[in-house]
């Protein structure tokens, strides 16, 4: 599992890791670990949640660790937070990932076959139509034609994500930008 988390969301994670506790304390967990990801100035005061001894273990990682050690503030907020529920995936133990915001709360069992339907990835289908310029700016980082797969959807957090195929589109991506700073082209 990975959370993204400030400090001014803390109260809410809070509601979520008793959830976890109370569902997922259990051998057959197929929770192993919750990665926090947190930002670099905040680690030390969100760095509590790990030494607190709950289940499953938690581990904080600090954003710039994802980004060579460098953040900007130009960057664009969300993109940032995209970008750092694929970067994760370099610290995933697991074949799979949940991506979680600090909002949501855990209200029974997480039973791999219901999040890993015919041992896939899932997530919730949303329509373009609800974020049009998500579509485009990824269009125009892409080089893609904005017509380019018309039928296509995206899942927004909680999904379920493949470790192998987020490692490989950040792959790609840095491939793709490897004569220029991928991270200006991506997030600013």
């Amino acid at each position: 599992m990975v959370l993204t988390l400030t400090l001014d969301d803390a109260h809410r994670a809070l509601l979520l890791l008793g959830t976890l506790k109370e569902f997922e304390c259990r051998e057959t967990s197929i929770i192993r670990e919750v990665l926090v990801v947190v930002p670099d100035s905040q680690a030390f005061a969100l760095g509590v949640l790990e030494s607190s001894n709950v289940c499953p273990e938690i581990s904080i990682i600090c954003e710039s660790l994802l980004f060579d050690g460098i953040l900007r503030a130009s960057w664009n907020k969300y993109a940032v937070q995209m970008a750092i529920k694929l970067l994760v995936a370099s610290h995933v133990v697991t074949n799979f990932y949940i991506t979680l915001d600090a909002d949501v709360i855990v209200v029974g069992r997480l039973l791999a076959e219901q999040l890993l339907p015919r041992g896939k990835a899932m997530f919730v289908a949303e329509p373009r139509s609800v974020h049009p310029h998500w579509w485009l700016g990824s269009s125009m980082i892409l080089g893609l034609d904005t017509r380019s797969f018309e039928n296509s959807t995206f899942g927004v957090t909680p999904a379920v994500l493949s470790t192998f195929g987020a490692q490989a589109a950040t792959a790609s991506l840095n491939d793709r930008f490897k004569e220029v700073d991928w991270q200006h082209v991506w997030l600013e």
